[in-house]
């Protein structure tokens, strides 16, 4: 049985290390929603996520559920589950770009 998310706490880390809490804005839960999609998407867990893809979507969504909790979380959290770690995940390296020696 899974945990119950203390929304309390960093939803992504479920940790307070007395770190500043960041609340989203209504864009800000539909930018983590496409970024966090996007992770499940390729079968990444971002580092540090503590909690299942089923815990941050109650059904009608990631960015519903966490606004309906007032998800809140840390700065550096949130970095390890944006759309740039994404890009970074999925990028391939073209070995026409690499020099040689």
């Amino acid at each position: 049985m899974e945990d119950v998310i203390n929304w309390e706490l960093c939803f992504i880390c479920q940790e307070d290390n007395n770190d500043r809490f960041q609340t989203p804005t209504e864009q800000g839960f539909t930018s983590l929603e496409r970024d966090l999609l996007g992770c499940k998407a390729i079968d990444v867990v971002p580092s540090g996520l503590k909690v299942s893809w089923a815990q941050v979507d109650e059904g009608q969504g990631i960015a519903v559920t966490l606004k309906a909790h007032s998800a809140k979380y840390h700065e550096v959290c949130r970095i390890y589950c944006s759309s740039f770690r994404l890009k970074r995940f999925t990028e391939k390296e073209d070995p026409g770009d690499q020099m040689s020696p």
